[in-house]
């Protein structure tokens, strides 16, 4: 019984400290209610913060109290250059920031895209963490109209066309 204690622990501090796959999420759904497209990014957060530091050299200590004011700032800043989205005819969206949760050990954040129709096709480029993870994978789900279309994106593979 004492061994698998002294087990148990071991884990929870090898999950709270690190991790040994690197996955993202990102749903992009297209809400009728606001004409615009909903955009959630779920990352881990150490990676969010080594990312920010590598760019940076700020430490922003994420949910916690000696969190850095320019957080969001400089998370921003930082997935504009790793994350974009054009409609069918590679016109750009502008992706307006909405807000940001942290968990332990995920923050989700979230953005919106201007107003607009529904599109036929939707290009996204997400290479968020590859510049530290070339194993880094994100899990693209196109939610519009009750049809989702998912596609995975990793280093060989930054961008990909979605039609719904």
């Amino acid at each position: 019984m004492k061994m698998l204690l002294i087990l148990f622990l071991g884990m929870l501090n090898v999950s709270a400290s690190t991790h040994e796959f690197y996955v993202g999420m990102t749903e992009i759904r297209y809400s009728e209610n606001s004409q615009s497209y909903q955009i959630t990014l779920k990352l881990f957060t150490d990676d969010l913060e080594n990312a920010i530091y590598k760019a940076s050299g700020d430490s922003l200590n994420l949910g916690n109290p000696k969190e850095l004011p320019q957080s969001d700032n400089l998370i921003s800043n930082y997935l504009r250059k790793h994350l974009s989205l054009e409609d069918g005819n590679e016109n750009p969206l502008t992706l307006n920031d909405v807000g940001r949760e942290t968990e332990l050990d995920v923050t989700w954040i979230y953005f919106e895209s201007q107003e607009m129709k529904p599109q036929d096709a939707l290009r996204i480029k997400n290479d968020i963490f590859m510049e530290m993870h070339p194993e880094q994978t994100h899990i693209v789900n196109l939610i519009q109209k009750g049809i989702t279309t998912s596609t995975l994106l990793h280093s060989a593979k930054t961008e990909a066309l979605l039609k719904p």
